[in-house]
């Protein structure tokens, strides 16, 4: 629940053209993560965004995809636009893309 709490606001400021779909799509995401695996140090999390939605992975755990491009266009903007959640993981991500040091689509 606590990661739900945490991304919902962030998510909800940046569902720009956002109908009701889009904010159906939105929920559906938030529960998959709140029933899915459960969080821990060291958890390995996979969000895949594309034009047909965005599928989440959580330690190995294909928890589907969520149609919808306003959700992707959305998590995208939390991680990566100038007002990034976490500005500096945005820059490690960008500097290992840069620099060509990625490794099996993880930053190292």
């Amino acid at each position: 629940a606590m990661m739900v709490n945490y991304l919902a606001p962030l998510l909800d400021s940046r569902m720009w053209d956002a109908d009701e779909q889009a904010a159906t799509s939105q929920e559906v995401y938030l529960g998959k993560i709140e029933t899915g695996p459960l969080l821990f140090a060291g958890s390995v999390v996979y969000i895949a965004m594309s034009r047909q939605g965005v599928r989440l992975t959580i330690n190995g755990q294909d928890l589907g995809l969520v149609p919808s491009s306003a959700l992707g266009r959305a998590q995208l903007a939390v991680y990566f636009d100038r007002d990034a959640d976490l500005p500096e993981w945005r820059d490690a991500v960008v500097g290992a893309l840069t620099s060509g040091n990625v490794e099996g689509g993880s930053v190292v």
